[in-house]
């Protein structure tokens, strides 16, 4: 009789481990290295910005502190009648003419009846009336000042052309410089008020006279008559332009 056979064969097993270096491993390695440091960035920066959140919070708190101690300041002042000054009144004292200074209180005045203008002039300086519509205030031996008022010119039309003002100034800046002005884009026009009327300085170089350095001429708009105001130099150690506007803000129209 045959007998079963109980013993067991075990093959062995041929097939190898991986090994640490092949490509899989070094990806799996390398995904692992990147979401780790992935994972340390976020945590890192999480904690940075709540620190500066915290931070930015602590500064806004002092502000406010120091908003409310001002506030509270200022109601005390206000409790106390104590007189705050007004920002719009600041600016309209710094704004205000040279006359407010009293620099010119003692001055002589000049009154024109005919085109209708009254004028401030120094002490020491004399009038004279070079031709009916020109004034000059100076020296015995030098003009300081001239006022013209100019002939009406039927050609321009200021009221309707505000345009036509300026050209027409250009016209007479060039005509009394008798062309010296070479180039008349070199000058400078800026719009303001004198005594209540549209004016127009030109600020140019000047090429003739003793005085050198930039200047500045007034040209006066009212209604459809054009006036002009210039100083040709400075005086008592002021500069042109501190003159010219010093005498301006003495001029005046009369009602």
């Amino acid at each position: 009789m045959l007998q079963p056979n109980n013993e067991v064969s075990f093959e062995p097993n041929t097939k190898s481990p991986p090994e640490a270096d092949s490509p899989l491993a070094k990806n799996k390695l390398l995904l692992i290295i990147i979401i780790c440091v992935l994972s340390s960035a976020t945590v890192v920066g999480l904690a940075v910005y709540f620190v500066m959140a915290k931070s930015a919070n602590r500064e806004q708190v002092k502000l406010e502190q120091q908003v409310q101690a001002l506030e509270q300041q200022i109601n005390e002042l206000k409790s106390n009648n104590v007189l705050l000054p007004d920002q719009n009144q600041i600016q309209s004292q710094e704004n205000k003419p040279t006359e407010q200074n009293n620099e010119t209180a003692d001055w002589q005045t000049y009154r024109n009846e005919k085109y209708g203008y009254e004028v401030k002039y120094p002490n020491d300086f004399i009038v004279n009336q070079t031709d009916p519509n020109t004034i000059s205030i100076g020296s015995q031996v030098m003009p300081y000042i001239v006022i013209e008022k100019y002939p009406s010119n039927s050609k321009y039309n200021f009221q309707n052309y505000p345009g036509d003002f300026q050209t027409y100034a250009k016209e007479k800046l060039v005509e009394d410089f008798k062309r010296v002005l070479i180039d008349n884009n070199t000058i400078k026009w800026s719009s303001r008020e004198v005594a209540g009327q549209p004016t127009l300085d030109a600020e140019f170089e000047n090429m003739a006279g003793g005085y050198t350095g930039n200047v500045v001429w007034t040209f006066i708009l009212k209604g459809n008559e054009v006036y002009r105001i210039s100083a040709f130099q400075g005086y008592n150690k002021m500069s042109q332009p501190q003159f010219q506007n010093q005498i301006l803000s003495t001029f005046k129209f009369l009602e």
